[in-house]
């Protein structure tokens, strides 16, 4: 363990907690990067919204017919199906809000 701690944890709301993963998820954007700016952003009174750029993706080719992938894929009807509650606990082992 670090001697000196130099992250900290803050509790939110779950609604807002739920809105803020929502935002980041869709636009490819981490939590922890999100409100660390926006909270800056405010602080520093700076009216615009200091986001990074996206990160460059190159163009989905979806595969043709008889090619495989070249790596294993889960199709939708494999992954588990969560309730609420199961996601929301889920998503607090890996976030500190």
């Amino acid at each position: 363990m670090a001697k000196n701690q130099t992250r900290r944890s803050i509790s939110v709301r779950g609604e807002l907690y739920d809105r803020i993963h929502e935002y980041c998820e869709t636009n490819n954007v981490s939590m922890s990067s999100f409100v660390e700016n926006r909270i800056s952003s405010f602080l520093n009174g700076s009216l615009m919204d200091e986001q990074p750029p996206l990160p460059y993706v190159e163009e989905y080719e979806p595969f043709s017919a008889g090619e495989a992938p070249s790596h294993p894929t889960t199709t939708q009807a494999n992954r588990p199906v969560l309730s609420h509650s199961e996601m929301a606990s889920e998503i607090q082992q890996h976030f500190t809000f």
